[in-house]
């Protein structure tokens, strides 16, 4: 299933991702891989050392503007084959999506 949040810039987007979608899929002990730049010990106070393993940052640096080689552009970045009790896969969060998946 893919979700898209769009608003004005400043406005919650990435906020939302994490609050509705990154903290409930760690809750529910799911892998989250994401190019936002996240706290992971203030994760492990809340939710324990697990939480450690579930997360992993990708470099979201956006700067090599034109590249085809950024985090998530390719379909090798989608291709973890991490899995939970409940054969889910990682939940993969792209923040600023239009820099990274191409147009077409």
């Amino acid at each position: 299933m893919i979700y898209a949040i769009a608003g004005r810039p400043g406005g919650g987007k990435t906020y939302e991702a994490v609050a509705y979608h990154i903290i409930p899929a760690i809750k529910e002990g799911r892998k989250v891989i994401t190019n936002i730049t996240l706290n992971v010990d203030w994760f492990v106070k809340i939710f324990g050392e697990d939480a450690r393993d579930l997360i992993k940052i990708v470099d979201g640096r956006l700067t090599d503007f034109g590249s085809t080689s950024r985090p998530f552009s390719q379909i090798e970045d989608y291709s973890d084959e991490w899995r939970n009790e409940k054969g889910q896969g990682p939940l993969y969060i792209v923040d600023e999506a239009h820099m990274s998946l191409p147009s077409r």
